[in-house]
């Protein structure tokens, strides 16, 4: 009888949920420019489950505490732009770091992403002197603001984890405006302060569309490398 109640578990909707679950990586992406490629590419991918957390450690640490405690997950991905300290890194450069060694990293090198150290940031950083600054102080590489947020919620819960991301700007560009101007008290882009922007300073327009269109390309090329990891 035991045998056959164990079989009955074992073939039961709740248990094969489960071990389906077990295989699950989630990907976390702190705005839907950044997730957009990617999802197209596994919308089909019944292993990888993409949250878009919004910006900074509230809306990081609310999203993905959430996510982790709806589904049983194998992995986690912390993914998306970056900007660089480091002015060996060239825009476009794919690179990670690793909560402890995993096959994903192997995986990574492989396809010649560059394992660096992340420093997260509270805000937004902007000009090329402060990222000088910030290179000095933390020894970092690059800079963000969720993955260690993201790192931390994991190794409390044992669930392994790696930051993938690519350098949107390098360590010697001022970006063409300060992003903290335009962010509301909970971390969200106000797009009315940003028109009201545009409006009293229409020369810095065409900075603007030419970061929206780097934004666009360096998106597709993450979810490309990311791509290489979910098959």
């Amino acid at each position: 009888m035991k045998n056959l109640n164990d079989k009955v578990q074992h073939s039961s909707p709740d248990f094969c949920q489960r071990q389906n679950d077990a295989h699950i990586t989630l990907v976390c992406f702190a705005i839907n420019e950044e997730a957009a490629p990617f999802k197209r590419i596994v919308r089909e991918n019944p292993t990888i489950r993409v949250v878009v957390t919004g910006i900074g450690q509230r809306n990081a640490e609310r999203a993905v505490s959430a996510a982790l405690n709806q589904q049983a997950t194998a992995q986690v991905w912390t993914c998306g732009f970056t900007g660089g300290l480091d002015p060996e890194l060239d825009a476009g450069t794919v690179v990670f770091e690793e909560s402890s060694a995993t096959i994903v990293g192997a995986a990574l090198e492989k396809i010649g992403a560059r394992r660096i150290r992340f420093m997260c940031s509270k805000r937004m950083i902007i000009t090329s002197a402060e990222k000088l600054a910030l290179r000095r102080e933390t020894g970092a590489d690059a800079v963000e603001m969720e993955s260690s947020y993201i790192q931390k919620l994991c190794r409390q819960r044992n669930i392994p984890c790696v930051t993938i991301r690519i350098i949107l700007d390098t360590a010697d560009e001022t970006l063409p405006l300060d992003f903290n101007q335009i962010m509301t008290p909970d971390d969200r882009i106000s797009y009315g302060r940003l028109g009201l922007i545009m409006i009293k300073s229409p020369h810095k327009v065409s900075r603007m569309l030419a970061l929206r269109k780097r934004t666009r390309t360096a998106a597709e090329n993450l979810a490309r490398a990311l791509s290489e990891l979910a098959r």
